[in-house]
């Protein structure tokens, strides 16, 4: 299973910050702390910093003015010590948008100070401040999973469409074993992406149906403002994972279709 999806950053020869859910914090620290060994200096921060997103085509446009750095030199999934209005700053390129964007990891004392700042700049730009609402309905759409709802302590990586996270041939790592045999036996339950045929929103903890059956249940769903229909992750059979499989999402009594997709539901532009 997975204990937590994280960013680990590394920002000096010797030194990482991980970023971790906020509603992990005391189960990740004990963790790391379990299966440590003495091996490295752990020091829990999280009370230290604030993080403030800015996401979408026009995030680079809008902080370029407050930043000490080019912004165009970090990639996707990089990171850049520098300063963000004059205070001290990781400057991530992360999101959990599916669009563009920077994560700033500042000071929580000087949170309030950038966001304002970033509002500011952002004004000619048509930016709003937005909450985890919004954010859902995004990470959705892009089929980036969410901790608690579609990965957990008893669902696996492999089961959860993360293999390229696997890397067998890099020696022992805490579950290598189990992994390897779920990796040669077969998963028994598969990630799934699904829009609906029919009228109806998919939520979580819906029960997922094929031939008069239950099969399987809805993690996370809501209907999809880009695409103009209901969108779901959920888990079933393998055998049924197959792009253009008919299910069927029991809302409020109903059996409404809905048809096995690629993910992600919607990808940027480049």
């Amino acid at each position: 299973g997975c204990v937590d999806d994280v960013i680990v950053y590394r920002v000096a020869e010797d030194r990482y910050l991980l970023c971790v859910n906020a509603a992990n914090i005391e189960k990740d620290w004990d963790w790391i702390v379990q299966h440590n060994h003495d091996r490295a200096t752990l020091v829990n921060r999280s009370d230290e910093y604030a993080l403030i997103a800015i996401q979408g085509p026009n995030a680079r446009a809008i902080l370029q003015p407050l930043i000490s750095l080019d912004l165009a030199t970090i990639r996707r999934y990089w990171a850049a010590s520098g300063e963000v209005t004059g205070v001290s700053a990781l400057i991530a390129r992360t999101g959990y948008t599916g669009e563009d964007g920077f994560e700033l990891f500042v000071a929580a004392k000087s949170a309030a100070l950038v966001w304002q700042a970033c509002l500011e700049a952002g004004r000619e730009h048509g930016i709003v401040p937005v909450g985890l609402g919004a954010r859902d309905t995004l990470r959705l759409e892009a089929g980036l999973l969410l901790y608690g709802n579609d990965l957990d302590a008893m669902t696996s990586p492999l089961e959860a469409g993360l293999r390229r996270f696997v890397h067998f041939d890099k020696g022992m790592f805490s579950g290598r074993e189990a992994l390897a045999k779920q990796q040669a036996e077969g998963v028994g339950k598969q990630l799934v992406g699904l829009t609906m045929k029919g009228n109806g929103i998919p939520r979580h903890g819906y029960a997922l149906w094929s031939q008069g059956a239950q099969v399987g249940v809805v993690t996370s769903g809501t209907q999809s403002p880009t695409l103009g229909t209901g969108i779901a992750l959920g888990y079933a059979p393998p055998s049924l994972c197959v792009t253009g499989q008919t299910l069927e999402v029991e809302i409020r009594n109903r059996h409404v279709p809905a048809q096995v997709v690629a993910l992600p539901f919607y990808r940027r532009e480049a």
